[in-house]
Protein backbone atom coordinates (compact mmCIF):
# COMPACT_ATOMS: atom_id res chain seq x y z
CA UNK A 1 0.00 0.00 0.00
CA UNK A 2 1.18 3.14 -1.07
CA UNK A 3 1.41 6.30 1.37
CA UNK A 4 0.64 10.18 0.83
CA UNK A 5 1.41 13.25 2.77
CA UNK A 6 -0.40 16.39 3.88
CA UNK A 7 2.00 18.71 2.34
CA UNK A 8 0.85 21.58 4.21
CA UNK A 9 -1.12 23.53 7.18
CA UNK A 10 -2.34 21.94 10.33
CA UNK A 11 -1.93 18.18 9.66
CA UNK A 12 1.45 18.82 8.00
CA UNK A 13 3.00 15.55 7.55
CA UNK A 14 -0.24 13.08 8.37
CA UNK A 15 -0.12 9.79 6.66
CA UNK A 16 -2.60 9.12 4.08
CA UNK A 17 -2.99 5.24 3.32
CA UNK A 18 -3.69 4.73 -0.75
CA UNK A 19 -4.55 1.87 -2.04
CA UNK A 20 -4.24 0.84 -5.84
CA UNK A 21 -7.30 -0.12 -7.75
CA UNK A 22 -8.46 -3.70 -8.88
CA UNK A 23 -6.74 -2.73 -12.38
CA UNK A 24 -3.00 -2.21 -10.32
CA UNK A 25 -3.21 1.58 -11.41
CA UNK A 26 -2.17 4.34 -8.88
CA UNK A 27 -3.72 7.48 -10.50
CA UNK A 28 -2.82 9.94 -7.51
CA UNK A 29 -2.22 13.71 -7.85
CA UNK A 30 1.37 13.74 -7.86
CA UNK A 31 2.43 15.93 -4.98
CA UNK A 32 4.27 18.85 -7.04
CA UNK A 33 0.34 19.13 -8.96
CA UNK A 34 -1.33 19.07 -5.59
CA UNK A 35 0.80 22.05 -4.20
CA UNK A 36 0.47 24.00 -7.62
CA UNK A 37 -3.51 23.04 -6.97
CA UNK A 38 -3.10 24.92 -3.59
CA UNK A 39 -1.33 27.66 -4.38
CA UNK A 40 -3.71 28.67 -7.45
CA UNK A 41 -6.09 28.42 -4.04
CA UNK A 42 -4.22 30.15 -1.96
CA UNK A 43 -3.57 33.15 -4.73
CA UNK A 44 -6.89 33.59 -4.50
CA UNK A 45 -7.50 33.59 -1.20
CA UNK A 46 -4.94 35.91 0.04
CA UNK A 47 -6.36 38.61 -3.14
CA UNK A 48 -9.80 38.64 -1.28
CA UNK A 49 -11.50 36.28 -3.67
CA UNK A 50 -11.95 32.98 -2.06
CA UNK A 51 -12.64 32.87 2.39
CA UNK A 52 -10.81 29.33 2.59
CA UNK A 53 -12.70 29.16 5.95
CA UNK A 54 -16.49 30.12 3.95
CA UNK A 55 -15.49 27.14 1.08
CA UNK A 56 -16.26 23.99 0.81
CA UNK A 57 -13.73 21.60 -1.24
CA UNK A 58 -15.83 19.01 -3.38
CA UNK A 59 -13.62 16.12 -4.89
CA UNK A 60 -15.16 14.26 -7.18
CA UNK A 61 -13.14 11.47 -7.82
CA UNK A 62 -11.67 11.19 -4.47
CA UNK A 63 -9.22 8.08 -4.54
CA UNK A 64 -7.41 8.23 -1.34
CA UNK A 65 -8.95 11.70 -0.04
CA UNK A 66 -5.64 13.25 -0.50
CA UNK A 67 -6.97 16.44 -1.85
CA UNK A 68 -9.42 16.59 0.48
CA UNK A 69 -7.86 16.45 3.61
CA UNK A 70 -5.43 18.30 2.35
CA UNK A 71 -7.93 21.28 2.14
CA UNK A 72 -9.27 20.98 5.39
CA UNK A 73 -5.32 21.05 7.07
CA UNK A 74 -5.31 24.34 4.88
CA UNK A 75 -7.97 25.40 6.72
CA UNK A 76 -11.38 25.24 4.58
CA UNK A 77 -14.59 24.67 6.36
CA UNK A 78 -15.42 21.17 4.57
CA UNK A 79 -14.58 18.97 2.02
CA UNK A 80 -16.83 16.53 0.27
CA UNK A 81 -15.32 13.80 -1.58
CA UNK A 82 -16.47 11.34 -3.82
CA UNK A 83 -15.44 7.78 -4.50
CA UNK A 84 -17.03 4.65 -6.20
CA UNK A 85 -14.59 1.98 -5.88
CA UNK A 86 -15.21 -0.17 -2.52
CA UNK A 87 -11.43 -0.74 -2.21
CA UNK A 88 -10.69 2.78 -2.08
CA UNK A 89 -14.04 4.31 0.18
CA UNK A 90 -13.42 1.61 2.44
CA UNK A 91 -9.42 2.24 3.25
CA UNK A 92 -10.43 5.77 3.58
CA UNK A 93 -12.95 5.96 6.45
CA UNK A 94 -10.69 3.63 8.30
CA UNK A 95 -8.13 5.28 7.59
CA UNK A 96 -9.72 8.98 8.38
CA UNK A 97 -8.67 11.03 11.72
CA UNK A 98 -11.37 11.61 14.31
CA UNK A 99 -9.77 14.72 14.64
CA UNK A 100 -11.44 15.95 11.02
CA UNK A 101 -13.60 13.36 10.51
CA UNK A 102 -16.56 16.67 11.48
CA UNK A 103 -15.44 17.80 8.37
CA UNK A 104 -15.46 15.49 5.56
CA UNK A 105 -18.41 13.94 4.20
CA UNK A 106 -18.19 11.02 2.58
CA UNK A 107 -19.98 9.38 -0.76
CA UNK A 108 -19.60 5.97 -2.28
CA UNK A 109 -21.25 7.35 -5.21
CA UNK A 110 -20.81 7.80 -8.97
CA UNK A 111 -20.08 11.56 -9.11
CA UNK A 112 -21.57 11.98 -12.44
CA UNK A 113 -25.34 11.31 -11.18
CA UNK A 114 -24.86 12.33 -7.40
CA UNK A 115 -22.23 15.38 -7.60
CA UNK A 116 -25.68 17.73 -6.67
CA UNK A 117 -25.59 16.13 -3.10
CA UNK A 118 -22.67 18.22 -2.01
CA UNK A 119 -24.06 21.44 -3.16
CA UNK A 120 -25.74 23.47 -0.61
CA UNK A 121 -27.10 27.04 -0.97
CA UNK A 122 -26.06 28.71 2.15
CA UNK A 123 -22.35 28.08 1.56
CA UNK A 124 -20.10 31.09 0.09
CA UNK A 125 -17.42 29.86 -2.15
CA UNK A 126 -17.14 26.21 -3.41
CA UNK A 127 -13.89 24.81 -4.97
CA UNK A 128 -14.33 21.66 -7.11
CA UNK A 129 -11.20 19.41 -7.75
CA UNK A 130 -11.59 16.38 -10.22
CA UNK A 131 -9.38 13.87 -11.14
CA UNK A 132 -10.70 11.26 -13.00
CA UNK A 133 -8.93 7.93 -14.18
CA UNK A 134 -7.23 9.01 -17.50
CA UNK A 135 -8.66 6.67 -19.52
CA UNK A 136 -11.78 8.55 -19.13
CA UNK A 137 -10.25 10.99 -21.19
CA UNK A 138 -10.12 8.58 -24.14
CA UNK A 139 -13.41 6.74 -23.24
CA UNK A 140 -15.50 9.19 -21.48
CA UNK A 141 -14.71 12.89 -22.55
CA UNK A 142 -18.35 13.87 -23.23
CA UNK A 143 -19.18 13.03 -19.98
CA UNK A 144 -16.52 14.84 -18.41
CA UNK A 145 -17.47 18.06 -20.53
CA UNK A 146 -20.78 17.09 -19.87
CA UNK A 147 -20.46 17.19 -15.78
CA UNK A 148 -18.50 20.17 -16.03
CA UNK A 149 -20.65 22.33 -18.00
CA UNK A 150 -23.43 21.13 -15.52
CA UNK A 151 -21.93 22.55 -12.65
CA UNK A 152 -21.18 25.68 -14.24
CA UNK A 153 -24.69 25.67 -14.66
CA UNK A 154 -25.27 25.58 -11.38
CA UNK A 155 -22.77 27.27 -9.78
CA UNK A 156 -23.02 31.31 -10.07
CA UNK A 157 -21.60 31.86 -6.66
CA UNK A 158 -17.92 32.22 -5.67
CA UNK A 159 -16.62 29.00 -7.07
CA UNK A 160 -13.90 27.23 -9.24
CA UNK A 161 -13.23 23.93 -11.14
CA UNK A 162 -10.15 22.10 -11.64
CA UNK A 163 -9.81 19.12 -14.03
CA UNK A 164 -6.52 17.24 -13.47
CA UNK A 165 -6.05 15.58 -17.40
CA UNK A 166 -3.60 13.88 -19.42
CA UNK A 167 -4.34 15.99 -22.37
CA UNK A 168 -5.62 19.91 -23.24
CA UNK A 169 -9.75 19.02 -24.24
CA UNK A 170 -9.61 22.67 -25.47
CA UNK A 171 -12.69 23.92 -23.76
CA UNK A 172 -14.03 26.82 -24.38
CA UNK A 173 -14.34 29.41 -20.99
CA UNK A 174 -11.40 27.04 -19.64
CA UNK A 175 -7.80 28.20 -18.71
CA UNK A 176 -5.66 24.86 -19.87
CA UNK A 177 -1.94 24.79 -17.89
CA UNK A 178 0.52 22.60 -18.43
CA UNK A 179 2.46 20.77 -15.85
CA UNK A 180 5.20 18.31 -17.03
CA UNK A 181 2.39 15.32 -18.16
CA UNK A 182 -0.57 16.42 -16.56
CA UNK A 183 -3.00 19.65 -17.46
CA UNK A 184 -4.52 21.30 -15.15
CA UNK A 185 -8.33 22.69 -16.74
CA UNK A 186 -9.78 25.81 -14.73
CA UNK A 187 -12.77 27.39 -14.90
CA UNK A 188 -13.18 30.70 -12.06
CA UNK A 189 -16.34 32.13 -11.32
CA UNK A 190 -14.64 34.81 -9.15
CA UNK A 191 -13.86 38.17 -9.56
CA UNK A 192 -10.40 37.67 -10.65
CA UNK A 193 -8.41 35.19 -13.21
CA UNK A 194 -6.38 32.34 -11.55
Amino acid sequence: MKTLRVQSGDYKGRIIPAITTNQNKENFTPSLLKKTIFSIIEDLHLKGNLEKAKTTFVDLFAGSGQMGIEAISRGFLKSVLFEIDQKRFTAFTRGIGLDYKEKVVLFRRDSFRYYKSALNDSEEFMVFFADPPYSFWDNNRSELKSLADSIISMKEKKSLLIFQSPMNPDWKNFESRKYGNHYLIIHSWLNSSV
